[in-house]
């Protein structure tokens, strides 16, 4: 009986331990222009502020989770068109999917039977920046057409 809880005990403990220093959510492997732009400063920011996000998520800090992702997507936009555009447009989904997920669980905590008020804020805050975020998504992709 012991040993089961252990395990799943182990378990908890090594999903919550996969934030540790130097964990990267975004790495460079391999690159047309060897990481020319985004290897430095960029994917690097890009990687910080997704972290902080999932830290802010994990404290229930919601308002600041969303403000992270969104500096994030932002972060994203300083990459060049031409030779980055596989990579970045990578980077903006997983960030969009983080954001949706992150609207759900708020979505979640405000309705329903158990639900409370304290998360309505971040929720319509939630929705209103993965709007915006969508939004510059399409425009990119008209421009780019």
């Amino acid at each position: 009986m012991k040993s089961k809880g252990r395990k799943l005990f182990s378990a908890t403990k090594q999903e919550s331990g996969h934030l540790r220093d130097g964990h990267e959510k975004f790495k460079f492997v391999s690159c047309a222009v060897n990481g020319k732009y985004c290897s430095r400063n960029v994917l690097q920011e890009i990687n910080e502020h997704y972290a902080q996000s999932i830290i802010f998520r994990r404290s229930k800090e919601f308002n600041k989770s969303i403000e992270a992702l969104k500096i994030a997507y932002k972060s994203t936009l300083e990459l060049p068109e031409t030779p980055c555009s596989v990579c970045s447009a990578y980077f903006r989904s997983a960030i969009v999917e983080s954001l949706e997920n992150i609207h759900n669980e708020l979505k979640y905590l405000s309705t329903g039977m158990f639900s409370t008020t304290r998360y309505e804020s971040c929720h319509e805050m939630a929705e209103e920046v993965l709007k915006e975020l969508k939004s510059t998504k399409s425009k990119e992709l008209k421009s780019a057409v």
